[in-house]
């Protein structure tokens, strides 16, 4: 097809022979201008996308999967970083105030537990098992129990209870008097009844 321009200058060619000829060399010029015109279009004008008023060509890059993982985790981690500063500076009062009403609570609840409390140490009392005598019978195991608590003795029985154990002694039958003290009333209670036996040695 002919270009645009040919076929203007052909058409003023045409015109032109109508035309009063001024210059001699008129054709010979209009010829030599068509001449000239490009037919292939290689003579077009070149400008940039930016003199033409385009939007710049998109670049096209690829990448192997692994590149365009690294690409992605590259971008999630830094908007993390960028993020972390205002997110811990937002949630810092929040989480204090849950933390406080938590452990104030707690303490609260745990006010009236006992559970997993060690009872307090209470002293032990410590007691020995003293033998006052053997009696041929229980008559007279009770008469010595009430010589004992109504004579120089009586300050250290008083609160005490006898106890009266049968026992067969080299085929012999014999009622113990024993009383349950102090440990450290044993020895004034040996003292004031007499007693010289191996329960009231001191305790180590």
């Amino acid at each position: 097809m002919l270009r645009p321009a040919l076929v203007c200058l052909l058409a003023l060619s045409g015109t032109g022979c109508t035309m009063v000829e001024g210059d001699p060399h008129r054709f010979e010029k209009l010829a030599q201008g068509i001449a000239d015109i490009p037919v292939d279009g290689r003579g077009s004008l070149q400008r940039s996308s930016a003199e033409a008023g385009l939007r710049p060509a998109v670049r096209v890059e690829l990448l192997d999967p692994h590149d365009l993982w690294d690409a992605r985790d590259g971008f999630i981690e830094e908007t993390v970083n960028r993020a972390a500063p205002a997110v811990v500076e937002t949630a810092a009062p929040i989480v204090v105030k849950a933390v406080t009403e938590r452990a104030g609570a707690s303490l609260f609840d745990d006010a009236g537990r006992t559970d997993g409390l060690r009872s307090a140490l209470i002293p032990e009392n410590r007691h020995r098992t003293i033998q006052l005598g053997a009696y041929s019978s229980e008559s007279a195991a009770r008469a010595a129990w009430r010589g004992f608590s109504s004579g120089e003795a009586s300050h250290v029985l008083e609160d005490l209870q006898p106890r009266y154990e049968q026992a067969q002694v080299s085929g012999r039958a014999l009622v113990r008097l024993k009383v349950s003290a102090p440990v450290d009333r044993v020895g004034d209670i040996c003292q004031s009844t007499r007693i010289d036996a191996p329960w009231c040695a001191p305790v180590a």
